[in-house]
């Protein structure tokens, strides 16, 4: 984390390795370290915010359970809402297994 922050430092200060080996390796060891420190954020947002999609997904799917279980107590409006839901959540399902298996555009 030191060599992280001292790398990401915009001006300059005395500590310096003594020989050309302490260079290299202190040069890759900032390099290596800021992929890390950043790396991390990243992942750590991006896990965040997957889960949260994730968990919107599966209340979808939890509410369409649930409509379907009570469907003879549904009205129209609420029937045609449904059908339109698992229309659209079947439709995504669908485009997310075709991508896989084509690949995912790589």
């Amino acid at each position: 984390v030191w060599w992280v922050l001292l790398t990401m430092q915009t001006h300059g200060n005395d500590f310096r390795p003594e020989s050309w080996l302490g260079s290299i390796i202190g040069g890759a060891w900032a390099v290596f370290g800021t992929f890390i420190f950043w790396g991390a954020i990243i992942g750590s947002i991006t896990y965040y915010f997957m889960q949260r999609r994730e968990h919107t997904r599966r209340e979808i799917v939890k509410t369409i359970k649930h409509s379907l279980d009570d469907l003879e107590d549904l009205s129209l409006e609420e029937l045609e809402l449904l059908k339109e839901s698992t229309d659209n959540v079947i439709t995504r399902q669908i485009q997310q297994v075709k991508t896989r298996a084509t690949g995912g555009g790589r």
